[in-house]
């Protein structure tokens, strides 16, 4: 008996336990509001962020607030697996609110404002993904919100991003003309970052178009903004462009010179994909000046970053780069080494771009697909809508006839209603006229005839006096 009750206490501490832990695993769901998110897989620094950002969510009942933390999470978040459901997340709320059709126009704005955040985002991931005509609807849709809203800096980052589209798909001159649409913005609105940047792309257009000068020039204007506001990585950025840019053109000094600027950032703000670029491309420059040991060290350098890093494309870059250096220094041995490995590096990049490729050539056909099934049921649509336009426009010509009908039978009516009436009155005065003339008659009757009472009178009297 005792066995049992024993027995009993373990099972309903086993239950306790087993529901507590089903509440607490509720109770975080709630408060990450999302169903699947495994927060320990994180980093400390995405942990922080969204514990901090969303203790504020749940702290105010403001929903414009709310959306801020979502879009603080959305916008500095680094997991790529997490962000995107956050901004799907703030979408949603945000199209829940915006169905509500608020009557304060300051307040639907600030909606707007956060789902045409929400739809940029969406397209970057699609442009990503390979879904480019998809990527381009959602950025022309975010673009169109931020007119509406006359937001400039919105309008100014959607016309960069679609640049961007337009760069990577190597239409130069379409990216052209969006990056300078993107820059007089800017410049209008004096925002020196998306300025710097906006300068910094139309360098990079012309440098392919072969225009060096203004290359050049662009860069340099990019440079300078960034020197201004210290922006560091933006720096190492302009500083590695113009190196290629000089190295391009044979002048080594200045290559090198803003290569070591560029490297020396990136150092220091630690951007290792930043320092293996930049190391290679100072070992190309010192391979050219024929200074073989300090191409060798610069290379192995960059090869340790890269092989810490795993990037097939930063791998590749450093294994071609030895592998010439190699050859140069006679290495023979070294040199298939590296070659191998520049040849393995370079198959896997180029099977995962033919991997990209079919996946974004299906996505493109089944957009193509989708897209001309819709513009088919569209054209059904508008056949059935302009057969009920006809049906309309014809019953509206039915309706008009039978009135007008009705008023031209009771205009008739009324006419005649009107000459009855003035006949009638002519009748009735004639009528009064013929027997008031009777009356008159008789009248005049009357008075030359001798009445009849006073002839029997006359005839009683004269009997008497017989």
């Amino acid at each position: 008996m005792t066995h049992n009750v024993w027995r009993l206490v373990f099972l309903l501490f086993i239950a306790f336990i087993s529901i507590e832990i089903s509440a607490q695993n509720e109770k975080r769901k709630d408060f990450y509001l999302l169903k699947e998110i495994d927060i320990k897989k994180l980093s400390k620094q995405d942990q922080r962020l969204i514990d901090s950002s969303l203790t504020q969510y749940h702290n105010t009942t403001v929903d414009t607030l709310q959306f801020l933390y979502l879009n603080h999470i959305v916008e500095y978040c680094s997991d790529e697996n997490i962000w995107p459901k956050y901004n799907d997340l703030l979408a949603k709320l945000v199209e829940q609110q915006i169905a509500k059709k608020i009557t304060s126009k300051k307040l639907q704005n600030k909606y707007l404002w956060f789902y045409a955040g929400t739809i940029n985002n969406q397209a970057n991931i699609l442009q990503q993904k390979g879904e480019i005509p998809v990527a381009l609807e959602q950025y022309n849709k975010a673009l169109k919100i931020y007119e509406s809203l006359n937001d400039k800096i919105g309008i100014a980052a959607i016309l960069n991003n679609t640049g961007l589209i337009y760069k990577n798909q190597g239409d130069l001159e379409k990216s052209l003309e969006y990056y300078q649409r993107s820059l007089k913005i800017q410049e209008e609105v004096g925002d020196k970052v998306g300025l710097a940047k906006a300068l910094n792309n139309l360098g990079y257009i012309y440098n392919k178009l072969e225009e060096i000068p203004k290359a050049i020039s662009y860069y340099e204007q990019s440079l300078s903004i960034r020197q201004e506001i210290n922006d560091k990585e933006g720096l190492a950025v302009s500083y590695n462009n113009l190196g290629s840019i000089y190295s391009r053109e044979g002048d080594l000094n200045k290559t090198i010179e803003y290569f070591k600027k560029g490297l020396i950032i990136f150092e220091e703000i630690n951007n290792k994909e930043g320092m293996v670029y930049t190391l290679s491309n100072l070992a190309a420059a010192q391979l050219k000046l024929n200074n073989l040991k300090e191409a060798k060290k610069l290379g192995l350098k960059a090869m340790e970053i890269a092989n810490q890093l795993g990037y097939p494309t930063i791998v590749n870059r450093a294994a071609e780069l030895m592998t010439e250096v190699s050859q140069e220094l006679g290495d023979w041995k070294d040199a298939m080494k590296f070659y191998r490995l520049h040849i393995k590096m370079r198959d896997s990049i180029v099977n995962d771009e033919n991997a990209k490729e079919i996946i974004k050539q299906q996505l493109t056909y089944k957009y193509e697909k989708q897209k001309l099934e819709a513009q088919k049921e569209q054209e059904k649509k508008d056949a059935i809508n302009a057969k009920e336009k006809e049906r309309q426009q014809q019953t509206i010509v039915f309706v008009i006839l039978v009135l007008a009908v009705v008023i031209i039978f009771t205009v008739f009516l009324f006419n005649r209603f009107r000459v009855t009436r003035k006949q009638k009155k002519i009748i009735e005065e004639k009528q009064k006229e013929i027997i008031d003339s009777i009356h008159y008659a008789k009248r005049i009757q009357d008075a030359l005839l001798t009445s009849q009472t006073y002839i029997e009178r006359n005839i009683n009297r004269l009997k008497n006096n017989l």
